[in-house]
């Protein structure tokens, strides 16, 4: 089997992301020697609106405020091996306010081109589920602690390519169910 050379980085974000707590996602590099890491904090509501509900990370936001940029030594003593971030490595460690952030990860292969790769990541203590069915969805949320989220929150369902408008739905005791659109 062959081998391959082009050079590739990326970016696995962890399951759940605590505010304050360590957060260790899986970088993994080959044929690129270093590459920056970049945090950038953005308003994912705002965004999302203007993005009419469509979730495409390559379109994330590159200008929003910079939380942290860090250069990471991705070397590995054969050229074609993959290098992958230790957990206990403090360059790639990251410890965040609760908030929606884009992750972007940059490097140059040996032939000059640009690799990149960019996420979003949520941080917060919000445990959410949703479950969709036949014209019907229902979100259940929990604070940190296990508590239902309360009755102040909302639940937003997004669709785009349609003249859908997205409504907001009461959370009552941690739980909104509401009907789906026919083109859902």
């Amino acid at each position: 089997s062959r081998t391959s050379t082009h050079p590739r980085l990326e970016w696995a974000p962890p399951g759940g992301a605590a505010p304050r707590e360590p957060i260790a996602p899986v970088l993994r590099a080959r044929n690129i020697d270093t590459f920056t890491l970049g945090v950038r904090r953005f308003d994912l509501r705002k965004w999302l609106g203007d993005q009419q509900g469509r979730l495409i990370e390559a379109q994330l936001p590159d200008q929003s405020a910079v939380v942290l940029t860090r250069r990471i030594d991705s070397s590995t003593s054969a050229r074609y091996d993959w290098w992958q971030s230790p957990p206990e490595n403090d360059a790639t460690v990251l410890s965040l306010e609760a908030g929606a952030y884009v992750v972007l990860a940059r490097g140059r292969g040996p032939a000059g081109r640009d690799q990149q790769v960019k996420r979003l990541m949520v941080v917060g203590d919000l445990q959410a589920s949703v479950f969709i069915g036949d014209g019907r969805a229902v979100v259940w949320a929990l604070t940190a602690d296990g508590r239902p989220l309360g009755d102040e929150a909302t639940a937003q369902f997004w669709m785009h390519a349609t003249t859908f408008v997205a409504k907001r739905h009461a959370l009552v005791d941690g739980v909104a169910a509401f009907s789906l659109p026919p083109e859902s």
